[in-house]
């Protein structure tokens, strides 16, 4: 990318019609084969980056009741890298937890 530039992104489209691809057969409402007919966004992003975070509490109504966090990086984390979660009460922080490296799962696209 030239941010101080133009930039030209080509788009190439196949209208190929695909058993596992919907629509296809059967009786349907329309049929749309190939093409871009919805809008389209360009996300910028780093070259790793948080793609997804999954929090999912554990145990709510127990003493010992807690959040399972799943962080999910695109990318490679460089060495040394961490990611801080910090489970809050309005403003006060209750927890915050370090994972080690060995804990964060990495993707790649």
């Amino acid at each position: 990318m030239k941010f101080d530039g133009d930039n030209v992104l080509a788009v190439e489209l196949d209208s190929t019609e695909r058993a596992d691809i919907p629509p296809f057969g059967g009786e349907i409402d329309y049929l749309t084969f190939g093409g871009i007919y919805r809008d389209v966004t360009l996300r910028v992003v780093p070259k790793t980056f948080i793609e997804n975070v999954y929090a999912k509490p554990v145990h709510t109504l127990a003493e010992n009741r807690s959040v399972v966090v799943r962080c999910y990086l695109n990318g490679a984390a460089q060495a040394g890298a961490t990611i801080e979660v910090e489970l809050r009460d309005g403003v006060k922080v209750l927890k915050t937890l370090r994972p080690s490296s060995a804990a964060l799962r990495n993707t790649t696209t």
